[in-house]
């Protein structure tokens, strides 16, 4: 049975427990994504996204990763238009540790400047990447004549210049809005 909850703090929890499964998957979506930034901040969403998983104020990056698969899980994440999501799957035993790590990236990530100049990098590379695959290519074509100037006709990661134009400080302000 799936059950919705709503805690004090207004966020709401979506559970089923499938009993005879002896794995556990958790997801935290943020209900932000490339359509919720102005012009000038475009793939900012994407951007936090890579950088949770550098760090934060308990775990270093290996950590972050290692707690997780070292026990056989994964841990990864997305953005799209609509949300930013973390997720983790992991044997289920594990579940309240994927889920203070989850937790932990959110909410106390270091969004450290030299980590941020070397993802964006990172980050720069995928979307010259995405530029020379006909496949990727193609949506975010779409999505620019279908929506002209619009939010949503805007690629999900940002576009070389509004990426190169990101500044460390832009992506704390986002993470604390």
């Amino acid at each position: 049975m799936i059950e919705k909850t709503t805690l004090d703090n207004s966020i709401t929890v979506i559970s089923e427990n499938l009993p005879g499964f002896a794995s556990a998957s958790i997801g935290i979506w943020l209900n932000t994504g490339s359509r919720d930034e102005k012009s000038s901040l475009n793939g900012i969403s994407h951007f936090y996204e890579h950088m949770v998983f550098k760090g934060t104020a308990q775990r270093d990056s290996l950590e972050i990763v290692q707690e997780i698969e070292s026990r056989g899980g994964y841990i990864n994440a997305y953005t799209s238009r609509e949300n930013t999501c973390f997720y983790a799957k992991v044997v289920a035993e594990d579940l309240k540790l994927a889920t203070d790590i989850l937790c932990d990236m959110i909410n106390e990530p270091k969004l450290d400047a030299q980590d941020f100049r070397k993802e964006k990098e990172v980050i720069l590379e995928e979307v010259r990447s995405c530029l020379d695959n006909p496949d990727d290519l193609i949506g975010d074509l779409y999505g620019m004549a279908v929506h002209a100037e619009d939010i949503l006709g805007r690629p999900i990661a940002g576009t070389l210049q509004s990426v190169k134009k990101l500044t460390a400080r832009d992506l704390h302000k986002y993470q604390k809005e």
